[in-house]
């Protein structure tokens, strides 16, 4: 009897252990594919245009993540571009076995691969039905591991406490034994079936402790699993949360924290479509600030930094909700008002400048003022053009308003 509740036992801990080890390498997988498909969005176009400084800090934002071991993204011939794991940029002389795999896979296939305790995964990434590189992740299975390990102990701790009992068993009678022993079974084969059961024995000799010994090696491996689960819950959350953080940085300026000029065309192209569907008015304002060498030379580079800092967050303050407000390039910001006749966006044009103006920024004990000229185009509900020759006439606008002294408002005639 003794034999057959340890066998029980570490059948109940097998089962457990492989029934976990299957859900989270599931889940791990599913996750790894979350991943792979939005970093093959998010790196696309840095990696088609080769912007390896972009590439490589996607890459490192991924390192405080202790669940991903490394991220590796290569180019269309197979060869390392960028490596989580190496603090610098790191080219490989030669295609990666890892590399030539990937570039040689189609259109959404993944293919992974579990190698000691880590699940590589990797896709290739394509432009249209061109292939511009492929991406690979690891993802470490360690936690799993640990946790299995402290169950099979606690599972040895358990098999030795009925092994001791066991022996002070055989000397009742077999009548006093058989059953309680047979419930044992039972109730092991209960659990090996994944149902939550417990021993319902009352009495207070030694087959009633080992039921109490039973129940709790039950109570630790539902706390195990429990654990297990929450902590595959966590990796999930955390993934998301730095795929979140990772599609902000790739649409977002890094210094002024608004729109890049990537993104902003991106959303234009969307209302100019829209304006032309629901024939309305739409309107760009470019603005440049004014003498910004002069700041920079005068008090440092980090002065300057913060100008564009203030001047952004003023003029985000200034505008509607729906309009889109970009970092265009250097000390250049622009500007999207759907639904904005002519009017409206000279008048908005008008109190970004008078805000701007008035602002004092505060620099080591030192008093920074600063004015900003800007251009504006708009078009009417027959709108024929395009957004970027809408934006090349504010930039005509924007010219005269340099020409004519800076710090003021024109509005494109054309």
């Amino acid at each position: 009897m003794t034999l057959l509740a340890l066998v029980g036992i570490f059948g109940l801990n097998f089962v457990s252990i492989q029934r976990e080890k299957v859900n989270f390498h599931d889940e791990l997988q599913n996750q790894a594919n979350l991943f792979l498909e939005t970093m093959a969005l998010t790196i696309r176009d840095p990696l088609y245009r080769l912007e390896l400084d972009e590439l490589n800090d996607l890459a490192q934002a991924v390192r405080d993540n202790e669940k991903i071991s490394q991220l590796i993204i290569f180019d269309r011939g197979g060869h390392i571009l960028v490596n989580s794991a190496q603090p610098e940029l790191f080219f490989s002389q030669v295609p990666d076995p890892l590399g030539k795999t990937l570039i040689s896979l189609p259109v959404g296939e993944v293919v992974s691969t579990w190698y000691n305790d880590e699940l590589i995964a990797g896709q290739a990434i394509f432009v249209g039905n061109q292939i511009i590189g492929g991406i690979a992740v690891g993802f470490s299975t360690g936690p799993l591991d640990e946790k299995i390990k402290v169950m099979t102990n606690e599972s040895r701790l358990v098999a030795l406490i009925i092994i001791g009992l066991g022996s002070l068993l055989s000397f009742i009678l077999a009548r006093q034994i058989t059953s309680p022993l047979g419930e044992l079974t039972e109730v092991a084969n209960h659990m090996g079936r994944g149902r939550s059961t417990r021993v319902q024995l009352k009495s207070a000799d030694e087959i009633g402790k080992l039921g109490q010994v039973f129940n709790k090696m039950a109570d630790l491996i539902e706390e195990r699993e429990a654990a297990l689960r929450d902590l595959a819950q966590g990796l999930e959350n955390t993934v998301a949360e730095r795929t979140a953080e990772l599609e902000k940085m790739a649409i977002s300026d890094p210094l002024t924290l608004v729109y890049n000029r990537r993104h902003f065309f991106t959303l234009a192209e969307k209302e100019l479509e829209r304006a032309r569907q629901q024939e309305t008015a739409l309107a760009v304002i470019l603005l440049d600030a004014d003498h910004f060498k002069d700041i920079n030379d005068t008090y440092g580079h980090q002065a300057g930094d913060l100008t564009l800092i203030e001047l952004a967050k003023s003029c985000q303050e200034a505008i509607r909700k729906q309009d889109i407000f970009a970092r265009y390039g250097g000390e250049e910001f622009i500007l999207l008002m759907p639904d904005a006749p002519v009017g409206s966006a000279q008048a908005t044009a008008e109190r970004l400048r008078q805000r701007v103006a008035e602002k004092i920024i505060a620099v080591d004990g030192k008093k920074i003022t600063i004015t900003i000229s800007l251009g504006v185009a708009c078009a009417g509900s027959a709108i024929a053009q395009n957004i970027t020759s809408l934006v090349a006439l504010a930039d005509q606008a924007l010219y005269q308003s340099k020409q004519n002294g800076r710090n003021r408002v024109t509005v494109s005639t054309s």
